[in-house]
């Protein structure tokens, strides 16, 4: 059995301020995302990243070998 983490990061983050969604914005001189995908790295057999349609390329430069997916048209839909 292989155990997968679904990140879901295909939102637009209005609440964490800013004009960059909050998966985008920069900690430590990298991405948000990046952050999150290097948590699970090792941990589980597969990552999963859902993404919103617009940041595929940010996405590619970032998710390595985890396998993206786009979003629904809303929270529960992806």
């Amino acid at each position: 059995m292989t155990t997968a983490a679904v990140i879901v990061a295909a939102g637009r983050g209005s609440r964490a301020g800013g004009e960059t969604p909050k998966q985008w914005q920069m900690l430590s001189d990298r991405p948000v995302l990046a952050h999150t995908l290097d948590a699970f790295r090792g941990r589980v057999g597969r990552l999963v990243v859902v993404i919103h349609p617009d940041d595929r390329p940010r996405a590619e430069a970032v998710a390595g070998d985890a396998l993206l997916v786009t979003g629904g048209a809303s929270r529960d839909a992806s």
